[in-house]
């Protein structure tokens, strides 16, 4: 569930960045090559909070996500973060220090 909240909340950034032109051109370019998706895994909610910083110097789309508390996880507990669309040697970026999942 969180990953389906990342996403969506991902499209629904970059589709309303009415400023952001660029990402707009970017996720029309994601849609026209089939919308590829990766999940990677972070060692740690610092490691996804640093990730965010890096994208936000980047000026790359990006989403993080907090529990809501509804399950295990406590609240607040950041567990998903949504990187792009953007062109693939931006995203190696950031996305090089995550392992596979």
């Amino acid at each position: 569930a969180q990953c389906c909240h990342a996403g969506v909340g991902m499209y629904r950034l970059v589709a309303t960045a009415g400023q952001r032109v660029l990402w707009q051109h970017w996720l029309k370019y994601w849609e026209m090559e089939g919308s590829n998706k990766v999940l990677l895994q972070a060692s740690s909610e610092e490691e996804l909070v640093e990730a965010r910083k890096t994208a936000r110097k980047l000026d790359l789309p990006c989403v993080l996500v907090a529990d809501a508390g509804r399950t295990q996880i406590a609240a607040g507990s950041k567990t998903v973060l949504a990187l792009g669309p953007a062109p693939t040697e931006m995203m190696d970026e950031i996305a090089t220090h995550f392992s596979p999942l």
